[in-house]
């Protein structure tokens, strides 16, 4: 069961044996969604064959595309907290993958040298950040129109954008 409040979704369960039947929070595109002390909103998702930022040029591997999330993120929380931490050490954590046709299952990118990224990004309280997520996928999946969602997960909870 979820309690929506204008464009954010609340996941609400009725008891603690609930959790393995939980069906996870859907989104559209610019919805914003809550996940603990986060607020995640997806803004866009396009695919691109390489970005270019200032003199250096990023591209991934021949026959694949990068998929690009644009997603602006807020630590509501009472201390500084890491979106997207290389290292988890509990299910506090926020992770994200790119799910394809229902079963392909994609881990984020990390651009070495590329600004803007959030994986890794540090939080004050308070503090919002827009930024960007890659994921490099083969040519199949930026063409096809299979289902493709972009998967974030904390704790038990799936929050899931629909990008087609």
């Amino acid at each position: 069961m979820f309690i929506r409040f204008g464009n954010r979704l609340h996941p609400r369960r009725k008891n603690a044996n609930d959790a393995k039947s939980q069906t996870p929070a859907t989104m559209k595109i610019g919805e914003t969604v809550e996940m603990g002390d986060w607020e995640v909103t997806l803004n866009s998702f396009t695919f691109e064959d390489s970005v270019t930022q200032g003199m250096l040029r990023f591209s991934p591997d021949e026959g694949h595309k990068m998929g690009i999330a644009d997603v602006t993120v807020k630590n509501n929380g009472t201390s500084v907290n890491t979106f997207l931490p290389a290292f988890s050490f509990g299910d506090d954590d926020v992770s994200v993958s790119l799910v394809y046709d229902g079963k392909y299952e994609f881990q984020f990118t990390n651009y070495l040298g590329l600004s803007g990224q959030l994986h890794m990004e540090s939080f004050n309280p308070l503090s919002s950040k827009t930024g960007t997520i890659y994921f490099e996928v083969s040519e199949e999946v930026a063409t096809s129109d299979k289902p493709l969602v972009l998967k974030f997960k904390y704790k038990r909870d799936e929050y899931l954008y629909n990008i087609r």
